[in-house]
């Protein structure tokens, strides 16, 4: 926060973000758990569009 304003930092952009799209970040997670992450997340909300795991790239 700089003088009651939001200092945003996205290097990748934002439509992922604002879009729901939910893509594994494979540095710092297995398949095995962001698997079980999809599952539980896609009950919540249901119109997330899921990138699966081969798909994936880092960018």
């Amino acid at each position: 926060m700089h003088n009651g304003g939001l200092e945003l930092c996205a290097p990748f952009g934002l439509s992922d973000l604002l879009g729901g799209v939910v893509r594994a970040n494979k540095r710092q997670i297995t398949r095995e758990v962001y698997e079980r992450k999809v599952d539980r997340w896609i009950k919540f909300w249901p119109k997330l569009t899921i990138v699966n795991w081969h798909e994936a790239n880092m960018r």
